[in-house]
């Protein structure tokens, strides 16, 4: 299961329900980052570029930084193919 960790307490979970942000990959060197803001004490969130992206191309966030420590086992392997990929996801 992914989710979108929007803080410590709080994660997205769009597995049933959610717009097309849902289906956005991952990259090590992504075009577009999650920010987050609350609206009457609701939690919002939006995807922004953070550079050009043309027509057809895919729209990709990075999942993260790999915690210091974390065990091989539980990482996913990463195919971004980015020149900074960082292997794992």
């Amino acid at each position: 299961m992914y989710g979108l960790a929007v803080s410590s307490k709080e994660v997205i979970d769009a597995r049933y329900l959610g717009g097309m942000a849902r289906f956005a990959n991952h990259s090590c060197d992504p075009n577009c980052e999650v920010q987050r803001w609350e609206v009457a004490g609701e939690t919002c969130c939006a995807f922004f570029a953070l550079k050009n992206i043309t027509k057809d191309s895919e729209i990709t966030i990075s999942y993260g930084k790999i915690p210091d420590g974390n065990k091989a086992k539980d990482r996913e392997k990463c195919f971004c193919h980015a020149r900074n990929c960082q292997g794992f996801i």
